[in-house]
């Protein structure tokens, strides 16, 4: 759904490029916007992760994927 809206922007600014180009222009953006959100939510939980108490760590360990993590 967010790819044909990014698509459909693109088309339209009113250039005229292949639909390829638009299709992979909007295929490009998502991907860049997922991997940015992923990142930061990483960052934010890694931290949590680490030093957290044992609930918190337990917690942002599961979000984070690293089941089972031990707490400092």
């Amino acid at each position: 759904m967010v790819v044909r809206d990014r698509i459909r922007e693109h088309l339209r600014d009113g250039d005229d490029a292949p639909l390829a180009d638009f299709i992979g222009g909007g295929l490009n953006q998502v991907l860049a916007r997922g991997t940015y959100t992923s990142g930061t939510t990483m960052a934010a939980l890694m931290p949590r992760a680490i030093r957290g108490g044992l609930a918190v760590a337990a917690n942002a360990g599961s979000l984070v994927g690293l089941a089972g993590v031990a707490a400092v």
